[in-house]
C-alpha cells in the first residue's frame, strides 16, 4: 500500500487490443482516477497489466496481471449455407456477429476435405472478404461447417451446418481444360 505522498506514482501500462499508459500521480493511485477504466468500450481480448511503484523517479516494485475482456457476443446469422443443403455452385458464407467486435471468427470445415479460416475483421466473410467458396473444386461428400465467435481467448458462440456438396460434372477437383491436338507441317523450300 502507497502513502498519500507526491514523491510516489504508479504507472499503469496495458498491453493487448486497446493498450495505453496511464500515471496516477497521487492517492488512491487507481487507473484513470476516481474513474476508473470503463472496460466496456475496451475491445474484446487478452490483455496484461504492468503496475510499475515509483518513488523519487526509481521504480522499487511492480506487478504483471494478466486477464481477459470477454463481450457477450452471438453470431446472429450464417449466409450461404444451410444445415441439408445440397451445394452444386460457389457461395458466399458470412457469419454475422452481433454484440461487439469479435476477437476472431473460425471457420472449420469437415468432411471429405477440410479447410480452416480465420476471420479478424467485419465483414466476417470465410476465406476472406468479398471471397466466394468453390464448392465445385471440392469432393462430394457430406460436410460438417461449424462457425465460432471468440471474444478474446474464449468462445462466445458457435453455430454449425451439416450439408452435402454434389457430385461435379468435372474429372476431378481441378478440372483442366482438354489439350488442343496439332499436325506440325514440315517446310518446304520452294525456289
Amino acid at each position: 500500500e502507497l502513502k498519500d505522498n507526491a514523491d510516489y506514482d504508479v504507472r499503469y501500462q496495458i498491453d493487448g487490443p486497446s493498450g495505453f499508459i496511464y500515471t496516477a500521480r497521487q492517492g488512491p493511485y487507481k487507473l484513470f482516477g476516481e474513474e476508473g477504466w470503463d472496460t466496456s468500450t475496451a475491445q474484446a481480448g487478452d490483455y496484461t497489466l504492468h503496475a510499475f511503484f515509483i518513488h523519487n523517479h526509481r521504480c522499487i516494485d511492480f506487478r504483471i496481471i494478466r486477464f481477459s475482456i470477454v463481450k457477450d457476443l452471438t453470431i446472429e446469422s450464417v449466409q450461404g449455407v444451410n444445415d441439408g443443403d445440397v451445394l452444386t455452385d460457389p457461395v458466399q458464407v458470412q457469419a454475422n456477429i452481433d454484440g461487439g467486435t469479435p476477437s476472431r471468427v473460425v471457420f472449420h470445415l469437415d468432411g471429405p476435405q477440410t479447410l480452416t479460416s480465420i476471420e479478424r475483421y467485419d465483414p466476417y466473410v470465410m476465406l476472406g472478404d468479398g471471397a466466394v467458396w468453390d464448392v465445385t473444386r471440392f469432393p462430394a461428400g457430406q460436410y460438417t461447417l461449424s462457425v465460432t465467435a471468440y471474444s478474446g481467448s474464449f468462445a462466445a458462440d458457435s453455430i454449425t451446418r451439416t450439408f452435402q456438396i454434389a457430385p461435379s460434372d468435372d474429372d476431378g477437383p481441378f478440372p483442366m481444360d482438354p489439350i488442343d491436338t496439332f499436325t506440325e507441317e514440315t517446310p518446304t523450300d520452294e525456289t
